[in-house]
């Protein structure tokens, strides 16, 4: 059963079960610290001879990060991003519980996620983003709740390079275009610096690059956030390319669970020449590399068959560098109370539309 843990576990002993079962795109969604920001409950999946007392992670086989949302004059929702993470036990569990159902309905993952759903009261859908790259229909037929899938709010796809690769092997796999501007980037005499944390300094690179692709931005506050309540084994950080002493690119990254998340980028269009990007990134790899890390996460690539995109020119780029594609089923709605999800579906579309 699901029970709301929220003040009951550690942040170690959390972070440890996320890391432990974590996906390998956006394990960071599901970690402590950033519940903490997003002001999120913490859920836990208990076997039925657990305690009602928890006591370190004994007995635990799922956790979920849920945020709860309200949507002005309908009512509330809870999302939980890239989640809930399960243990392979429990994904066996429910898998075998699926093929005993009804009507062969292959409850999975999803029977996890209908009970999460039923336990938070009050609220008209749950949103979330299976961690699994597959799973079951989430219902049987003899549910009649819904599962839809809806908008994505995290990347469906995203693309990985493996940091435990030698820098020679990196090198050697970038496309030979990539090389030659990093060594431009370094002749040009492009800086490079992970010490800054201070946002004021770049912020108008964010509001020139998000001018320019014309993509909403976050307000400043909300970054300064990440970088001020992400620290310690969830760490948010800016890394900056300088030219003089000026800031020509600013990117924000995610250090947690092995992996290195490339968040947000921005750059100076007028410095567009000094291929100060392809260098920053490529000193993120070795940084990354120095530090242990396993993995480094792009986050966010278009489908290769979309050249029309809005993503499609930004993942050429991330494609220079040596990786591979990883794709997750998306986001899905688990309706509740189907009128009132209706009503909030039309005013959705609406909004979008305007």
């Amino acid at each position: 059963m699901w029970k709301n843990l929220t003040g009951e576990l550690s942040p170690g002993t959390w972070n440890a079960f996320v890391t432990q079962h974590a996906p390998a795109s956006g394990a960071f969604l599901q970690s402590w610290q950033w519940g903490e920001m997003a002001g999120g409950q913490r859920w836990g999946f208990l076997s039925s001879q657990t305690s009602e007392r928890v006591e370190g992670s004994s007995g635990i086989s799922g956790v979920a990060s849920v945020m709860e949302r309200t949507i002005p004059g309908i009512g509330r929702y809870a999302y939980c991003p890239r989640g809930p993470i399960l243990s392979d036990e429990l994904l066996k569990a429910f898998s075998l519980r699926g093929k005993q159902a009804p009507h062969g309905a292959n409850l999975s993952t999803g029977c996890a996620v209908g009970e999460l759903a039923s336990a938070i009261e009050g609220i008209i859908f749950f949103r979330f983003e299976p961690p699994q790259r597959s799973f079951g229909p989430l219902c049987g037929p003899q549910d009649d709740r819904m599962c839809v899938p809806t908008f994505p709010i995290q990347p469906a796809m995203t693309r990985l390079t493996d940091l435990s690769a030698s820098e020679a092997d990196l090198l050697g796999a970038m496309h030979p275009k990539l090389r030659y501007n990093i060594r431009l980037a370094q002749k040009n005499g492009v800086r490079i610096r992970f010490d800054m944390q201070e946002l004021s300094r770049v912020w108008h690179l964010f509001e020139e690059t998000s001018a320019r692709g014309e993509f909403r931005l976050h307000d400043q506050s909300y970054y300064e956030r990440l970088l001020t309540k992400l620290t310690g084994e969830c760490r948010a950080f800016l890394a900056t390319a300088w030219f003089e002493d000026h800031p020509v690119v600013a990117n924000l990254l995610i250090d947690f669970a092995g992996v290195r998340t490339y968040l947000h980028g921005a750059s100076s269009h007028e410095h567009r020449a000094l291929m100060a990007p392809h260098l920053l990134h490529w000193e993120l790899l070795r940084d990354g590399k120095a530090h242990g890390l396993q993995t480094y996460d792009w986050w966010g690539v278009s489908p290769l068959e979309r050249p029309d995109h809005p993503w499609a020119g930004v993942s050429r780029f991330k494609r220079s560098f040596p990786g591979w594609d990883l794709e997750y089923p998306g986001t899905y709605d688990l309706v509740k109370r189907p009128g009132w999800y209706r009503v909030y579906a039309l005013a959705r579309r609406l909004r979008r539309a305007m």
